[in-house]
């Protein structure tokens, strides 16, 4: 039992972030790992501005994450620079904007105001279950809306939203701007429960979101199943899930914890082929 909570919990303060790499790998086709570093600063601001009050710090993560975003979308602009390589560059230079704004490599808010004081709960899990449950239902009436078709659409033919006179760089912007704010969410609601905000947090969160996506969509959707919104959001949750209850059970059984991430890296690797086998990515 006690593997399964701590399972629920990091999934949940992760899920966020997976939901924005959801939304920008499969939806809008586009390979963003600029999280990692949105990911970081969600948290840095966070601790850096929760002298403003608990409310005013969340908001300025979230709008830091907009904020990168936005950027991102221009310099992947008409595909110019491949998306990957603009994630890799943002990121990069994500790290020496993190490091400015925390002005260290780690900042403990330990004692600090969070969601957990503010809803006098004694543990994580029911607040973070509420803002999971409040983001999955969010998305899936995204992804139903006229918005999310176009969001799709781009995905799939960005030529053809041209055609239609709807200029589709404009939602690549849109995209870019949902899934990072997703991930400074993420990175704050982990400063939160973790006490503190360090340099080096979002190192692989990524490649981890990702690799969840995929994972889950292998369990729950069947090849050349058409698209439902609710199957599509949900599969973040249970890849995510799975991840971590993989990772709970390697390190209850022994597993050096130097050796983690390589022994993971190999299983999700392992995973992605046989997907891959299966199923359209």
């Amino acid at each position: 039992m006690d593997i399964i909570l701590a399972a629920l919990e990091q999934s949940l303060i992760l899920l966020p972030l997976v939901l924005g790499m959801h939304l920008s790998y499969r939806i809008l086709n586009i390979t963003d790992l600029t999280v990692d570093g949105t990911y970081v600063l969600g948290a840095a601001i966070f601790a850096s501005c929760i002298h403003l009050g608990l409310l005013p710090a969340m908001l300025l993560s979230i709008l830091a994450g907009s904020l990168v975003g936005t950027i991102v979308g221009l310099m992947q602009r008409h595909n110019i620079v491949s998306d990957l390589v603009v994630g890799i560059l943002a990121s990069f230079m994500l790290y020496s904007v993190n490091l400015q704004v925390m002005g260290r490599p780690n900042i403990s808010i330990l004692g600090k105001p969070s969601i957990l004081s503010m809803t006098s709960q004694d543990i994580w899990i029911i607040p973070l279950g509420i803002i999971g449950f409040a983001l999955i239902i969010t998305l899936i009436i995204l992804l139903q809306s006229k918005l999310g078709l176009v969001l799709r659409s781009f995905g799939q033919n960005q030529k053809l939203l041209d055609l239609l006179g709807k200029k589709a760089e404009n939602y690549r912007i849109l995209g870019l701007i949902i899934s990072n704010s997703l991930a400074a969410l993420s990175g704050m609601l982990a400063a939160q429960v973790n006490g503190f905000a360090d340099i080096n947090m979002g190192f692989g969160v990524a490649l981890i979101a990702i690799g969840a996506v995929m994972i889950g969509r292998h369990i729950i959707i069947k090849q050349q199943e058409n698209f439902s919104a609710v199957k599509e959001i949900i599969t973040g949750f249970v890849g995510i899930l799975i991840y971590f209850l993989c990772l709970s059970t390697l390190l209850r059984i022994g597993i050096n914890p130097a050796s983690l991430k390589f022994v993971l890296g190999a299983v999700l690797f392992i995973s992605l082929r046989k997907i891959h086998r299966g199923i359209t990515i």
